[in-house]
């Protein structure tokens, strides 16, 4: 497996330690903090990392204000589009979670992840993919379940029932091989019918099929 590098951003020194000690056994990773907006760029423009993991929030030093890692991920996307950023924060509010999505972050974790999913993070974020704490997809839903005006009629002209059935599962945050499972179809087979969907419905990835499934009442017509 190819080498990843990643670089901690957190105003918190103790936590960029933990994670460089959690992930010293991981040899694949090169890993390295910055812990505020200046050592944040200075590591982007020297170390050009994969993957970002990003805090929320950022104290200013000798200061009480609170400055957004949002507002340095607005900065960073277009001055540094090769680095993907993760975020990994304690807060995971329905305004946070927006901002990140609508800025095309690669992935939203909460703090109390565990080694092996952070690790899948990372992992899926450096190869082009993006990754959601379950706490944060569960949010996601809720908040599009409120903005939800059902049209199943359009979904089911657009895609085909095995699709559908599908697309049901991947709502449920099920693997490509747990949904073949249930299904009792072919991985591959399962890829394809995700494929031709993000095709067919102009979307950019499994996201966006389950925002669509939301949007179109296929999750409530289960």
């Amino acid at each position: 497996m190819n080498t990843i590098k990643l670089l901690v951003a957190d105003d918190h020194q103790l936590i960029i330690d933990g994670i460089v000690g959690l992930l010293e056994s991981e040899h694949r990773f090169i890993v390295k903090g910055a812990t505020d907006k200046q050592s944040i760029f200075a590591q982007l423009e020297s170390f050009q990392p994969e993957v970002l993991l990003l805090d929320i929030g950022f104290r200013k030093k000798r200061s009480a204000e609170i400055v957004s890692g949002l507002d340095f991920a607005r900065e960073i996307g277009p001055l540094y589009p090769q680095t993907k950023i993760l975020i990994l924060t304690v807060s995971y509010e329905e305004s946070f979670v927006a901002d990140a999505v609508n800025l095309g972050l690669s992935g939203y974790l909460i703090k109390n992840v565990g080694k092996a999913e952070l690790v899948e993070a990372i992992e899926t974020v450096a190869a082009g993919g993006r990754y959601f704490s379950q706490e944060v997809t569960d949010l996601m839903v809720n908040v599009l379940q409120k903005q939800n005006r059902p049209n199943f009629v359009a979904a089911q002209d657009a895609l085909t029932l095995r699709e559908i059935e599908v697309l049901k599962h991947l709502a449920q945050d099920l693997s490509a091989k747990e949904i073949a499972q249930q299904l009792n179809i072919a991985e591959n087979t399962v890829n394809a019918h995700k494929k031709n969907m993000i095709e067919k419905l102009g979307v950019k990835s499994s996201l966006g099929l389950v925002r669509y499934a939301v949007e179109n009442g296929i999750i409530l017509s289960q």
